[in-house]
């Protein structure tokens, strides 16, 4: 885990790596940031982290997934610099999710390994 040091009211804290820290254990200038949501910080991750992560320049992809089934949300920085106020969503295993400015796609059966799909109704 790594923590982003922004000159604002808090530090916040991703759960993978992003970036390689400016200093042990932060960075100021992520280029990818992924949040796995649980019930408790659900609301936060949709909306005050978004609008903390929007400003941040040298930010190009942010990924929100559960942790309850395959199912991600991915806010990508366009070609000119605008931050998307609407997630692209991805629901079950098959695709990939480009994770701009890393250069790299991400399976979703590899992002969602070990995680029972979603319910069906019969």
């Amino acid at each position: 885990m790594w923590r982003m040091q922004q000159d604002t009211r808090r530090s916040l804290h991703q759960d993978p790596i992003g970036a390689a820290p400016s200093e042990p254990g932060a960075t100021a200038t992520p280029l990818f940031i992924a949040e796995v949501l649980s019930p408790p910080t659900t609301g936060v991750d949709f909306t005050e982290k978004l609008e903390e992560y929007a400003p941040i320049h040298t930010l190009q992809t942010c990924l929100i997934c559960s942790q309850d089934e395959p199912r991600a949300w991915v806010w990508s920085r366009a070609a000119d610099g605008s931050w998307p106020r609407l997630p692209v969503e991805h629901a079950g295993r098959e695709g990939s999710i480009a994770l701009g400015g890393l250069d790299i796609e991400i399976a979703m059966a590899a992002i969602f390994r070990g995680i029972p799909d979603a319910p069906t109704l019969g």
